[in-house]
């Protein structure tokens, strides 16, 4: 089976597997989602369990490449071999395909394009201004006032060296260090993310930095930072215990973890603040690490954010389709709060709030 490019043409990047094309990527991967299907945490537009090829294409989005050479290619490197009409995944192949299915979920090509568009989209720079209070091209519910905040309550100062997980393009890291003099470095799985962060902070060399890597393996030393940051990007981990374990390693003994999360209702329930520590993923993983947290409620400011993206994004909607970015007004409008009426927290269905393993109280343990 070949793929098709879309008619937008985006940039290559060929990363991780150097040896391997893009085309041999896609098709790996594919091969595993009919073999072996999982559903991967935040999937973003991908029906899981793909019944034939041309469903599992459906994994890399504009992405695609064509096939069609793939194949042959694979066998000669005893990753397929032929089995009746079909190639299946030989043992080398399929733990390579399972590995490379965990580095690029289908979300990971979702945010390629995010970033590749939001690089030049004017509608989403005005989108941002309108309901962020300033474009740092964010992908969820921080305004400025919100980071504010987080620099208030962590205690963020020029003193510190801070490590910012799921930076993006960085321009939020890029406003910390600037607001507060403090060295920030920046990872990311998106390499196109992190290439745009590297071009435009290159004069800041000095007090940042950024890499291509995944919340899955945190290679930092030991005791290397201050602060480490999360603003909606907690969600990515396969294992958010030993994500957060790797992120008290590379803290020192007074370090601090600041995390924004939304937690979004399941079934008919309320959105409300969970009351006990194990009632979310994110908690446990605090539990199960000895980490003792408070929890600042940004419930309220959410809902009139989300309220405020529904009717910017219905501002700007025309705009978006100009430039051929639709996909980006369905993003922000599909985060978006159609309704003018208050925020009551008794009936909402979506809570926000800032978790912080304070300096006073430390790393338990540590």
């Amino acid at each position: 089976m070949g793929g098709f490019q879309s008619a937008q043409v985006l940039p290559d990047w060929r990363l991780m597997n150097p040896e391997l094309s893009e085309a041999e990527i896609q098709l790996l991967i594919a091969r595993i989602e009919l073999s072996s299907p999982i559903e991967t945490p935040n999937n973003h537009g991908y029906a899981f369990y793909p019944r034939d090829l041309e469903q599992a294409s459906k994994y890399f989005g504009e992405f695609l490449v064509d096939w069609s050479q793939a194949s042959s290619s694979l066998r000669s490197k005893g990753l397929l071999a032929r089995v009746g009409q079909e190639d299946l995944l030989t043992e080398q192949g399929d733990a390579l395909a399972a590995r490379l299915r965990k580095e690029r979920p289908p979300i990971w090509y979702w945010y390629r394009s995010y970033y590749i568009r939001t690089h030049q989209s004017a509608a989403h720079a005005r989108f941002c201004e309108q309901v962020f209070g300033m474009n740092l091209c964010q992908d969820g519910f921080s305004d400025i006032k919100q980071i504010d905040r987080l620099i208030e309550i962590a205690g963020i100062s020029h003193n510190d060296r801070v490590l910012d997980l799921g930076c993006g393009n960085g321009m939020i890291s890029e406003y910390l260090s600037d607001r507060t003099g403090a060295v920030v470095h920046g990872i990311d799985y998106i390499p196109d993310a992190i290439e745009q962060a590297d071009r435009r902070t290159e004069p800041k060399r000095g007090r940042l930095s950024f890499r291509v890597g995944n919340l899955d393996q945190i290679d930092d030393s030991e005791g290397a930072f201050d602060l480490v940051v999360s603003i909606d990007s907690m969600y990515m981990p396969t294992d958010l215990v030993s994500t957060v374990r790797q992120v008290k390693r590379v803290l020192r003994p007074a370090g601090a973890i600041a995390v924004f999360y939304t937690y979004f209702a399941q079934g008919g329930q309320a959105g409300r603040a969970p009351s006990e520590q194990s009632e979310t993923d994110l908690t446990r993983a605090f539990v199960a690490n000895q980490l003792e947290y408070l929890v600042f409620d940004f419930s309220k400011e959410n809902y009139e954010l989300m309220q405020r993206k529904h009717r910017v994004a219905e501002s700007l909607r025309e705009e978006y389709e100009r430039e051929r970015n639709g996909v980006l007004y369905e993003t922000v409008h599909q985060q978006s709060i159609h309704s003018s009426e208050p925020y009551d927290p008794d009936r909402s269905r979506v809570s926000r709030y800032l978790y912080l393993v304070a300096r006073k109280n430390g790393l338990k343990g540590a």
